[in-house]
């Protein structure tokens, strides 16, 4: 799936036409069809305007252009786990995003309840 495809995909999925993010954004619908048509790119402005206009990141966006062997080099610390964990984080959805979020809030939760109640 590539830059274009990710637009279309996240303003499907926020029931937002393509003259709404024109709108949003300041460009023409033509503009976003070139966008989603990977025939042209935004400028870092425009980029950021469809950043905010779609609450997501550029990682989301430009995720087939990250070279994936260069991030492993350069984890900062990460274990492989780690490493693989955040990629496939970064892969998901909201809704996947809100259920790893919200499990690994009740996992930490489950974790310091038990360091309290070995101090006790």
């Amino acid at each position: 799936m590539g830059f274009g495809k990710r637009i279309k995909d996240r303003r499907a999925e926020l029931r937002m036409s393509s003259t709404q993010l024109a709108e949003k954004i300041g460009v023409s619908k033509q503009t976003i069809s070139g966008y989603e048509l990977e025939r042209t790119y935004p400028n870092p402005e425009k980029l950021s305007r469809i950043i905010t206009a779609l609450d997501c990141d550029a990682n989301y966006l430009y995720q087939d252009f990250i070279n994936i062997e260069t991030l492993r080099k350069n984890r900062n610390g990460l274990t492989e786990e780690e490493f693989e964990l955040i990629r496939k984080y970064r892969l998901l959805n909201d809704h996947g995003k809100f259920v790893v979020s919200q499990l690994a809030a009740i996992e930490y939760d489950r974790m310091l309840d038990g360091l309290e109640r070995r101090k006790s």
